[in-house]
């Protein structure tokens, strides 16, 4: 079971059940920021009460969708019904840059390489609405005003790679409908649940502890040697790419954003962010006649040598042809730098010695030398189960602790943003209103004594699933 449930033959009447259920819960004070109970009312009663509506809406099959436009239904917002692969549907508003009270106003949008995103909500989940990410990825046409059929069956791949792994630290989309704007435009629609990318935690308030790190690496860890022994490189690892969620005051992480897998986008040549890239990364595009080569070029020229690129420089490697296709020793150096940034603050540096025995391995310039994923969870895993054992009495008695809360409020923090346009999930607000304190890690063991450990230990030792729908 996934992180949405993943039902399997999920049946219209549960659909119309959950919408029903909308009548006895409390509405999130933050959805009424962006539609009044009234027209929310008029748009749940459509859904639920028109005919001819819930024969469209049976007819749909997995990875289809309806979009019902303001202008045709008359309804105060626009939403879409999809079913997602699995066969569950969903029904998203979406809420952009109306407020309730029908006038415009700012909203926090989303932009990446390919996709930008506004604001959405599921109004049917399981425990009532909740916040979503209304994406949109422009499509390409020909002369001739036809869409490009293998950009459209990379979007589906890139879609459907997250339904392939069936993990909980994998962020789960959902396919739209195609829609043309004013100017002609296409676009392919996405929905999302809305979490918050890694490296803007701390934009809320929000700091993370040493633990909170280490359940952090076990966590996408897990993931990634899952999505390696099936055979798939993941490729741009970045914390803009890895997004929070949090659940009963436990913080989890997912991957986000596929599109540089090479299954999906058919090809095989190495592609990352700069700053996380490996030496080989860095030494492949390194030919004028790369394809990346001025990108790299310029972003060292920008922002300085990355980590990658000085192992380059001092170990004088060279076997350009060889590192150009893409490759899992290449996620497990990003993951490395990305983990290395948040115990330390700041960037690694040639200069300065990886003296963390977990990721020497993971930050190995050498990668014939370099751990994989696998390995790397092992450590972290054998990790925890040496400071656990740490932390007991003299009398051999635990150490008396307190639960550690994976998201806790800076103890500095003298607001939280709240207008409409850049507040957080609603999670986070939850949480910062329940602080509880740190838990004292013990002193970290050394490497020799890690890969010596018990290796079994695992991550649901040590953090709860989230509940499935």
């Amino acid at each position: 079971m996934g992180k949405y449930g993943l039902h399997l033959n999920e049946s219209y009447e549960s659909f119309q059940k959950r919408l029903n259920k909308l009548n006895d819960i409390e509405i999130p004070q933050r959805l009424y920021e962006r539609i009044n109970e009234t027209d929310l009312r008029r748009i749940i009663k459509f859904v639920i009460d028109d005919n001819n509506l819930n024969q469209k809406i049976l007819s749909l099959k997995k990875n289809q969708a309806i979009r019902f436009d303001k202008r045709m239904t008359q309804l105060p917002r626009t939403f879409t019904i999809l079913k997602d692969p699995e066969g569950e549907y969903q029904l998203i508003l979406e809420t952009k840059s109306k407020a309730s009270t029908n006038q415009k106003c700012k909203t926090e949008n989303f932009a990446g390489t390919s996709k930008s995103g506004k604001p959405a909500w599921r109004l049917d989940g399981q425990n009532g609405p909740e916040e979503y990410v209304s994406l949109k990825c422009k499509l390409h046409t020909d002369a001739n005003g036809n869409l490009n059929l293998n950009q459209l069956k990379e979007i589906k791949r890139e879609v459907s790679f997250v339904w392939r792994m069936q993990h909980d630290h994998f962020h789960y989309s959902f396919l739209g409908t195609i829609t043309k704007d004013k100017k002609g435009h296409f676009y392919q629609s996405m929905y999302s649940k809305k979490g918050i990318p890694l490296d803007k935690l701390e934009n809320y308030g929000i700091v993370i502890t040493n633990q909170i790190i280490d359940n952090i690496a076990r966590q996408l860890l897990e993931a990634l040697s899952i999505a390696h022994n099936k055979g798939f490189v993941l490729q741009d690892i970045k914390p803009g790419n890895i997004l929070c969620f949090s659940e009963n005051g436990q913080l989890y992480v997912e991957f986000n954003d596929f599109g540089s897998v090479p299954w999906v986008r058919q090809n095989l040549t190495t592609q990352t962010t700069i700053g996380y890239e490996s030496p080989e990364v860095s030494l492949s595009h390194s030919d004028v006649n790369d394809v990346y080569h001025a990108y790299f070029k310029n972003g060292y020229a920008k922002y300085g040598l990355s980590y990658g690129k000085q192992c380059v420089d001092k170990y004088q490697l060279h076997n350009k042809i060889g590192y150009a296709t893409a490759h899992p020793a290449n996620d497990v150096w990003a993951l490395g730098i990305v983990l290395y940034e948040l115990y330390n603050k700041q960037k690694p540096s040639i200069h300065m010695p990886i003296l963390d025995e977990r990721l020497k391995g993971m930050l190995e310039y050498d990668r014939n030398q370099r751990i994989t994923a696998k390995q790397a969870l092992d450590i972290f895993n054998s990790y925890n189960e040496y400071s656990k054992q740490a932390m007991v009495n003299k009398d051999n008695t635990p150490t008396e602790t307190t639960d550690t809360p994976f998201l806790t409020p800076a103890p500095t923090l003298t607001e939280v943003p709240s207008t409409p346009e850049d507040s957080p999930p609603q999670f986070v607000h939850e949480i910062l209103e329940k602080p509880k304190p740190f838990l004292i890690v013990a002193r970290r063991p050394t490497l020799g004594s890690l890969i010596a450990a018990n290796k079994k230990n695992r991550l649901d030792k040590f953090a709860p699933r989230r509940q499935n729908y």
